[in-house]
């Protein structure tokens, strides 16, 4: 959670606006969980335990879906600054 939180805010002016929408729009994401986040988190589980436990892909999988939403959040808010929205 938290790395996906600091991608959300990542090249971002700290402003009390952008934190909060940052904030928000992860949660948003995370928890919607769009398609090619859902891929990601379900990424390794098709491998034999073996691979699995040797790879630790679940736990990667679990913190590259977190990292995902944070892109997802990070590039809404960029276009949002570079039109002068925020």
């Amino acid at each position: 959670e938290i790395a996906g939180y600091f991608v959300a805010m990542a090249f971002l002016p700290i402003t009390g606006l952008n934190v909060l929408l940052a904030f928000i729009l992860f949660r948003f994401f995370d928890t919607l969980k769009p398609s090619f986040v859902r891929n990601v988190e379900n990424f390794g589980y098709n491998l034999p335990s073996k691979a699995q436990s040797k790879y630790f892909t679940r736990g990667a999988a679990v913190v590259l879906d977190d990292v995902l939403a944070g892109i997802c959040a990070n590039l809404i808010l960029q276009f949002l600054t570079i039109l002068h929205i925020l």
